[in-house]
């Protein structure tokens, strides 16, 4: 059976610490996958899309758009959710040749249906492999590894909550009653590390 055709636009690896590296490889490889697969994937639409037809026809522009009203903050900058800016963006962030921010991390994240911190675990995950299989050491090993990290983290976080059920801030510190003024809790952070590293 033939091969399908990859994408015209493909992610150049870089190496860490090349001059023009940006972000991940994992996070452009990502992108550029969703941009590609995922409308025949999750709605059995066509597969290939053009980030102009991914755009418009796989429904992406709306979510974006979603995740920009979210933030009135990024409206002072050119938003690139009207005409053909967004299309351009994404063809930025699939070559690795634009920064990318935090909404636009999420406005992919939302897409494919995952939290932010998911969809990152996942471009982790794609960076470890690939650069597993470059260093000839087994990919699946790597994989297996962070997710068993990621698992006791999980299980510390859980077994945080279940033995804290009597206080109302666990993950969150305020400054004020109505919580106006916050930051995170490092004490439960440290919990997540120190359950990670094990």
């Amino acid at each position: 059976m033939a091969r399908k055709a990859g994408p015209r636009t493909t992610t150049k690896v870089r190496p860490d610490g090349d001059l023009k590296k940006r972000f991940p490889n994992g996070i452009s490889s990502t992108i550029l996958a969703v941009q590609y697969y995922w409308h025949e994937l999750k709605n059995n639409g066509q597969a290939g899309l053009t980030p102009e037809k991914f755009c418009d026809e796989a429904g992406f522009r709306k979510v974006y758009q979603d995740i920009v009203d979210l933030y009135p903050g990024i409206r002072k900058k050119a938003n690139p959710a009207e005409g053909d800016g967004l299309a351009r963006m994404i063809h930025r962030l699939a070559n690795g040749t634009q920064d990318i921010e935090f909404f636009q991390l999420r406005a992919f994240a939302q897409y494919v249906g995952l939290p932010t911190g998911l969809f990152l675990l996942f471009t982790q995950m794609v960076s470890d492999e690939r650069r597993s299989i470059e260093q000839h050491r087994d990919p699946h090993e790597a994989s297996l590894k962070l997710l068993g990290q990621v698992r006791k983290a999980i299980e510390a976080a859980e077994t945080c909550i279940e033995n804290n059920r009597n206080e109302l801030r666990i993950f969150t510190h305020a400054y004020d009653e109505v919580g106006a003024k916050q930051m995170a809790k490092a004490r439960t952070l440290k919990v997540w590390s120190d359950a990670f590293q094990l």
